[in-house]
């Protein structure tokens, strides 16, 4: 295998793992990871961290493309959560259109009540009693129809009429208990019994929420459902002008949206800005700023600081993440004298489990501790022939995070590794026709990667590492043979793995 092969393949790595690392999953896209057999129940990959809460509701879309290479948003079914942890929650769905679309491993749209009025205020509902003596229902309907009021009006003396009479509301809704005055058999004496109780106020209050999302969800489905609307468009005609109101046409300013994004994007930058200049300056970088800027700074730097410790808290109940890898050796170590002989397969499959030990103790949470079972074909030059082996090892590791700890989500994560290898190696020479046994060593061997974690717990790892390998004869089946009695190789790793938290 040439350089130019080790090459390739090292840039096919790197191109599956880029994407990754730049495109984070849609704040509104959720995966399916568990549906029961009745379609009811479902498990999705998005929870607390997602603003999430027990009892919120929610409705699965499903996003499409139609012959005219728009999108179109189609509903799938209406949710309720029932549990909700820190990046997972069960739903019920209460309400299916398409159940055949409810898969696992399928990714939808997920609107749900407390995002859609997040910020809205609380109803407020007022309760009133009605007793009558004779005909409750009656009664009440005269008082409602005369526009009476329920409650006890205070004499005053009308001094001057500056308007007309106008209805103050204290609440939203106005619910009403009617009861009605009855003989008791105690006494002869009167007591209210209840005739119509109003819904419960907790209720009610939901069951409007609910509506109102609803009518939030089915104005913005029409609204990108409809074949003549644009959204570039929709925003770009928003600018009004400057001396009438109404709107500009076909504006070539910025619009309210562009001012909304950029506003966002500064925003991001002077975080990302003041965060490089708290680690460049040290203790010191506050010698410039005056009490007030300080003050000011001093908020910013606990937002700052909260987001990175929720977004490092996210993954922090996992203790240990399992991989599984595939790699290949960049160094050819065989000789050109022998060209009958050259293995033509150099690559490695590998398992490993990395355990985060010493995650509670803030001076060493950045190390961790790393076995791995490693099968590995590889060639190499011995006694002046080129010789085929297949090698059964383990390696135990420890490595050691620079930048963020092991289980942060969605950012890159560097690390740099030392290990011990050991294990069996069956040795094969086609030239000779002989085998044999070797007991097989690497101290140390070092290694050095950037890995990634994404919210459903799966992440993606690209290695490189360099070992030197010793193996000494354990067995061989010619004595006298040209199959050394220990050789020694450099190897140069490199490879691409897939993650899992646990």
């Amino acid at each position: 295998m040439t350089w130019k092969d080790n090459l390739s393949k090292l840039l096919i790595a790197l191109v599956l793992l880029v994407p990754a690392t730049i495109y984070a999953i849609d704040d509104f896209i959720v995966t399916i990871k568990q549906v029961s057999s009745s379609g009811k129940s479902i498990i999705v990959d998005t929870g607390h961290v997602d603003n999430l809460n027990v009892a919120d509701y929610g409705v699965l879309v499903q996003k499409l493309i139609n012959a005219d290479k728009k999108n179109i948003f189609k509903p799938i079914a209406k949710l309720r959560a029932v549990k909700v942890s820190a990046n997972e929650s069960v739903w019920v769905a209460y309400e299916t259109y398409e159940p055949k679309e409810i898969q696992i491993g399928r990714g939808l749209f997920l609107f749900t009540e407390s995002e859609w009025l997040r910020g809205k205020a609380k109803l407020t509902v007022n309760r009133l009693k009605f007793v009558s003596e004779d005909e409750p229902a009656k009664e009440l309907a005269d008082f409602l129809a005369e526009g009476d009021s329920l409650r006890k009006k205070e004499n005053y003396e009308v001094i001057a009429k500056a308007h007309d009479k106008e209805s103050i509301l204290k609440s939203d809704v106005e619910l009403i208990d009617v009861d009605k005055w009855e003989n008791k058999t105690y006494g002869n004496r009167k007591g209210s019994v209840s005739v119509y109780r109003s819904p419960y106020v907790n209720q009610f209050r939901e069951r409007k929420r609910v509506d109102t999302f609803e009518k939030m969800l089915v104005a913005f489905l029409n609204k990108y459902n409809n074949p003549s609307f644009d959204y570039d468009e929709f925003y770009k005609e928003q600018k009004r002008m400057r001396y009438s109101d109404a709107f500009q046409q076909k504006s070539v300013v910025q619009t309210y949206n562009d001012l909304y994004e950029k506003k966002i994007q500064d925003k991001l930058a002077k975080e990302q800005k003041f965060q490089e200049k708290l680690k460049t300056k040290g203790e010191a970088w506050s010698d410039d700023y005056s009490d007030e800027e300080l003050s000011e700074l001093l908020n910013d730097i606990n937002v700052v600081q909260e987001k990175q410790r929720r977004r490092r808290l996210v993954a922090y109940k996992f203790n240990s993440q399992a991989y599984l890898s595939a790699g290949f050796n960049l160094v050819n170590n065989q000789t050109g004298d022998d060209a009958q002989a050259v293995s033509g397969s150099q690559s490695d499959v590998e398992i490993a489990w990395e355990v985060f030990l010493l995650k509670k103790y803030n001076d060493f949470k950045q190390f961790t501790f790393e076995s791995s079972l490693r099968r590995a074909t590889d060639g190499f030059e011995a006694g002046g022939i080129n010789v085929a082996s297949t090698e059964y090892s383990m390696a135990l590791q420890l490595n050691w995070y620079p930048y963020y700890t092991p289980e942060v989500l969605e950012r890159n994560i560097i690390f740099l590794g030392v290990l011990y290898r050991f294990g069996y190696s069956r040795i094969v020479s086609d030239t000779t026709g002989e085998e044999g046994n070797y007991q097989l060593s690497s101290l140390p061997g070092i290694r050095a990667g950037i890995k990634y974690n994404f919210k459903s717990n799966i992440g993606l790892r690209l290695y490189t590492g360099v070992e030197s390998i010793k193996i000494s004869r354990i067995t061989r089946s010619a004595d006298d043979g040209a199959l050394p009695n220990s050789a020694s190789y450099l190897e140069g790793k490199v490879g691409l793995g897939i993650s899992k938290f646990f």
